[in-house]
């Protein structure tokens, strides 16, 4: 189902890297927030200790000076370099550089605000410089880092779906490691966006609640963790559909569990306050997603039902093809509506695993 089905990335074990102005779109990825600089060591006098106060003003300029250089040279890699042949390590990788930056900032905010009034961390939306945010929270600057965390996983599973030239001119369908490898990173962005709704979001101040951007709000957060979970199961199914011993019962119920993760997704999404266009464009992607897996859905309880022998069975099959086709045709609209929005984005041709055909005995 949908276009992540007929893309293949070449991985050779080195960096991934993303171009900024990428506009093929496989798995959507809404937008990246990214922290502006601030001197730490001297906001925090006198309420860190003044090596900590280094620490984390090393590891906080560490994160943005791997953005600056991604976006100098067009590209960011977030994933890291194999060491050299005479063990020093590559060039830093953002996602390295976030990790090594969140067991220092999770000490800070164990057992609740220590620094409140002391600093407040700021960080901007990529899509819409000016919507910065300033907020002073431990909490807060957790959440974001969380959600980066996040959005860099959701755009790397992108990258690895986005097909690459091959020497004879054609791409090829994803193979299956790029496949398997694109679930488990879908995964571990849900598990990012999970974490930040169940152990930040519960401990953050009233107060900075109620100040927190769009992006980092409860639903927004729940959303974008739906998302990667539907994109997930999208390409389970996936595997489903391509594998001769699974049966019509087993791709229904994929399907079916699918249709709700993205009814939520839509859900979710239709009540975060966020800019017009960002929130039609990303609306449109969800739409055309849970149009996709309903299709499915009807497309395999229509073929279960074919294969009934009790009365109507066939009539209700046939009720149930219809819809199938109805929804296919639905979210392929949504489809190019989303592609033709602005920002224009390029999507592959669907999957046309879908027949509607039926036998009548």
């Amino acid at each position: 189902m949908g276009c992540i089905f007929s893309t293949e990335a070449v991985d050779d074990g080195g960096p991934l890297e993303i171009p900024v102005q990428a506009g093929e779109i496989y798995v959507w990825v809404p937008g990246f927030r990214e922290p502006k600089q601030i001197d730490l060591t001297e906001r925090l006098k006198g309420t860190v200790s003044a090596g900590l106060a280094a620490r984390l003003q090393s590891l906080r300029s560490q994160i943005i000076a791997v953005i600056n250089s991604g976006r100098n040279s067009s590209v960011m890699k977030i994933r890291p370099r194999r060491k050299s042949l005479d063990g020093n390590p590559g060039e830093p990788d953002l996602e390295k550089a976030l990790n090594d930056y969140l067991p220092t900032l999770l000490g800070l905010v164990t057992g609740g605000e220590k620094f409140s009034l002391a600093v407040e961390f700021p960080w901007t939306n990529v899509v819409d410089e000016n919507k910065e945010t300033a907020l002073g929270s431990g909490y807060y600057e957790l959440l974001s880092v969380l959600h980066l965390l996040g959005m860099m996983a959701i755009q790397e599973a992108n990258l690895c779906l986005t097909p690459r030239p091959t020497a004879d001119g054609f791409n090829p369908k994803a193979s299956e490691d790029n496949m398997r490898n694109a679930i488990e990173i879908l995964l571990k962005a849900a598990s990012y966006f999970e974490c930040a709704i169940k152990a930040a979001l519960p401990n953050t101040p009233d107060d900075i609640k109620a100040k927190l951007p769009a992006d980092l709000t409860e639903t927004m957060l729940r959303s974008l963790e739906l998302q990667a979970l539907g994109q997930a199961m999208e390409l389970q199914l996936g595997f489903a559909i391509g594998n001769v011993k699974a049966s019509l019962a087993v791709k229904r119920r994929l399907a079916c569990e699918n249709v709700e993760v993205w009814d939520e997704a839509v859900q979710k999404l239709a009540t975060v306050p966020l800019a017009e266009a960002l929130r039609d464009k990303q609306v449109l992607f969800v739409k055309w997603k849970l149009a996709e897996a309903k299709a499915a859905a009807y497309y395999f309880h229509g073929l279960i039902l074919d294969e009934g022998y009790e009365d109507n069975t066939h009539a209700e099959a046939l009720s149930c093809l219809k819809a199938a086709h109805a929804y296919l045709k639905e979210s392929q609209k949504a489809r190019t509506e989303f592609g033709n929005m602005e920002p224009l984005t390029k999507y592959d041709t669907l999957n046309q695993f879908l027949s509607f055909k039926i036998t009548y005995r």
